[in-house]
């Protein structure tokens, strides 16, 4: 006991103890030291590329410890091609921990780290990479150390593929674990890019079974995707490799895009997939889209035998059905056929087969849109495409090529051929939402950024809410800046046409229509383009108008232009100038506006010139049997007013008498008064006034009767 008590012995079991552990320190590091040693392992990692003719460099500065396991430490570590004096494989620092089982035994490698690595992969040729080598050197080294965890943090991975083309894959972290067992689990994640594509965020996990049997292997990615927007998928399913290639017994995928709020979820099975290669004998997805205000669609997609490698692919055939809902409607639609894809760039879609159909659900069924087509589709790359349909459309056969060419800008050309078209299902209703022009504007501009398009559309028969044409023949041009549509109609109310519109995109939204009517009824033609019933006959009419604005409160009160007219054998509806000036028993200078009264002429022509929206009509004649008709005026296109002052001349051998009549008020419902004022000009008192107007009236009356009397007697006005 006094043993525990004496300083001596604590001192001299100090010192004793102090040496102890500086001589096991000094003879850890002699250990470590000789362990790995420099030459060693410049040895060692030579003997491991031994054949491969590649080359291996590390820094001098070689760091070594004991804890948590003897572990060596490499700084820039590069190991160049054997083919090419370039580096495929540079490693910032490379951490390799030896299991504590390797003092005594085999040297097992329990844990080996890259860090901060750039790794190139290339083909060498059709069927070789560059790490080829090293693969199968590994293989046939039996003598080659033992790992058991594999790590890669914070790393690089560039591979140009058999295109030509480069991925880019960043931030990349690998774990494989128990990779001398049956089974070994891994994961990875990392970012991946191609020049012109979104990056995708991905994460791989699974568990490799041996032999060559993969486990439980799920892929999750996220990508902002054009039009897509915010993309987050995942796949799932099991495989084996076999001849370089993965077989997947079973796949199934999810994904899930937040700005259409779509969902998407698939299977398939028997898929192999290799590096430029797949066969996939079927696959099939379901789709559910959500949107707002009670929009909702889905859409399922079928494809068998799918396969694909390098440049060429073949699909045997694909089926899409899908649907679209709003509140009040409707939209099917269904595609179907065959594709290919050779080597040099070209491919097709045949057996094509498309139908659509639209109808409504909250009225009466309004079908549209109603679809069977049929025909190919053909392209080279994404460079150029054509599209071939014939079928039927709203039941009337048509004929359907559009053809897209890539440039500056991209062109886009379509050719439509169509027996009969009816405009009625498709006319908005009263209660349709009038298009918002600045919004119309802005989506015009978008869509059509970049973009030179033609469109030919040629239809015999087009049925409309208030007519039918024949004959349509349509030549249309439009950009992002400006529009043009050239059209001619061999049938219309009554006679024909043709004429230009134009518009440009800008701040004032200017247009303009140039339109030639010849032998035409102008009566529905003057009530479709202005609201005016009051005028019937046929013969030619001509409008050249220029506006600002594309709605019509917009470009009413800035119309200009002029527009003229040139008829025959017509009738002037609400009133009956034979009757008047066939009256001579009342002195009322008021007339009222009468739906069953008509004045009939032979001959009509009128010019108005059209500025601010207001006609000044300046030049205008109207033949009758016993009079003719001038006058002057002007139509406010705004507030669907006329103003018309006019003189009556009656004929009467070589005499005439004349008879001012004043026309104004809507439009639609004129009021038409004897112009008192210009018939008593000069007149003292009222009673000079009153009886200047009996005798003129008296007059008119007298020389249509005389007229009458000299000649065959004249049908009565109706």
């Amino acid at each position: 006991m006094r043993l525990w008590h004496s300083g001596k012995f604590w001192l001299k079991l100090g010192c004793y103890g102090i040496l102890a552990a500086a001589l096991l320190i000094i003879g850890a590091h002699i250990l470590l030291q000789h362990l790995f040693a420099a030459d060693k392992i410049r040895h060692a990692a030579e003997a491991a590329l031994a054949g491969s003719g590649r080359q291996i460099r590390f820094a001098e500065n070689i760091g070594r410890s004991w804890f948590p396991r003897p572990t060596l430490t490499l700084n820039q570590v590069q190991i160049s091609s054997s083919s090419r004096r370039q580096t495929d494989i540079s490693v910032g620092r490379m951490h390799i921990g030896l299991g504590w089982q390797s003092l005594f035994g085999q040297p097992v490698v329990e844990k080996w780290v890259w860090e901060d690595a750039d790794v190139r992969l290339y083909p060498l040729d059709d069927t070789r990479w560059n790490f080829d080598d090293l693969l199968t050197l590994r293989q046939e080294n039996d003598g080659a150390l033992p790992v058991n965890r594999f790590y890669v943090r914070d790393s690089r991975l560039d591979v140009l593929d058999t295109r030509g083309h480069r991925h880019h894959i960043r931030d990349l972290n690998l774990r494989l674990q128990d990779l001398e067992d049956e089974e070994s689990p891994f994961e990875a994640d990392a970012r991946w890019q191609r020049q012109g594509w979104p990056e995708v965020s991905a994460r791989l996990s699974g568990t490799r079974m041996a032999p060559q049997r993969w486990h439980n292997l799920k892929l999750q990615w996220e990508a902002d995707l054009p039009l897509l927007g915010a993309t987050q998928s995942q796949w799932q399913g099991h495989g084996v490799w076999q001849d370089d290639s993965l077989l997947l017994q079973q796949v199934q995928w999810q994904s899930h895009s937040d700005t259409l709020k779509l969902t998407v979820n698939g299977s398939g099975q028997g898929w192999r997939v290799g590096l430029g290669q797949a066969d996939i004998p079927q696959a099939s997805l379901l789709a559910d889209a959500a949107a707002e205000e009670g929009h909702s669609g889905s859409a399922t997609v079928v494809l068998n035998r799918l396969r694909w490698q390098l440049d060429t692919a073949a699909l045997e055939h694909f089926q899409f059905n899908g649907s679209w809902q709003t509140p009040d409607t409707q939209t099917l639609l269904d595609a179907a056929g065959s594709f290919t894809r050779l080597a040099d760039g070209r491919w097709r879609a045949d057996k094509l087969r498309i139908g659509s159909h639209h109808d409504s659900i909250a009225q009466t069924a309004n079908p549209r849109l109603v679809s069977e087509l049929s025909g190919s589709l053909s392209g080279q790359n994404a460079n150029h495409a054509q599209l071939s349909l014939n079928g039927k459309f709203d039941n009337q056969p048509v004929s359907l090529e559009m053809a897209y060419s890539e440039g500056e800008p991209h062109n886009f050309s379509t050719r439509l051929e169509l027996a009969e078209w009816s405009l009625r299902p498709y006319w908005p209703q009263q209660n349709a939402r009038r298009p918002d022009a600045a919004w119309v504007a802005a989506q015009w501009r978008r869509r059509l950024s970049g973009w030179d398009t033609r469109w030919h559309i040629g239809i015999g028969r087009v049925l409309t809410p208030w007519g039918e044409m024949g004959g349509l023949n349509v030549r249309a041009q439009a950009d992002a800046e400006a529009m043009s549509l050239e059209h001619e109609i061999a049938e219309l109310y009554g006679g024909s046409s043709s004429g230009r519109i134009s518009a440009r995109n800008n701040d004032s939204r200017d247009w303009a229509w140039a339109q030639q009517f010849t032998g035409i009824d102008i009566k529905p033609l003057l009530q479709d383009a202005f609201n005016f019933h009051n005028l019937e006959g046929s013969g030619h009419a001509r409008f050249d108008l220029q506006g600002q604005g594309w709605l019509r409160d917009e470009w009413l009160d800035r119309l200009g232009g002029e527009a003229s007219l040139q008829l025959q054998a017509g009738r002037f509806r609400g009133i009956d100038i034979n009757n008047i000036l066939q009256s001579g028993q009342s002195s009322d200078t008021t007339l009222a506006f009468n739906e069953q009264s008509h004045t009939p002429f032979t001959q009509m022509r009128m010019s108005v010139p059209i500025a601010e929206g207001i006609g000044a009509i300046r030049e205008s004649y109207l033949n009758a049997e016993q009079f003719h008709i001038d006058g002057a005026g002007s139509l406010d296109f705004m507030r669907q007013n006329i103003d018309y002052n006019v003189l009556i001349h009656t004929r009467h051998h070589r005499s005439q008498n004349v008879l001012p009549l004043k026309i104004s008020g809507p439009m639609t419902r004129p009021g038409f008064t004897l112009d008192y004022q210009r018939l008593t000009s000069g007149l003292a008192t009222p009673e000079q006034k009153e009886q200047a107007l009996r005798q003129t009236i008296r007059r008119q009356w007298q020389w249509l009767n005389q007229g009458r009397a000299a000649s065959a007697p004249a049908a009565s006005a109706p």
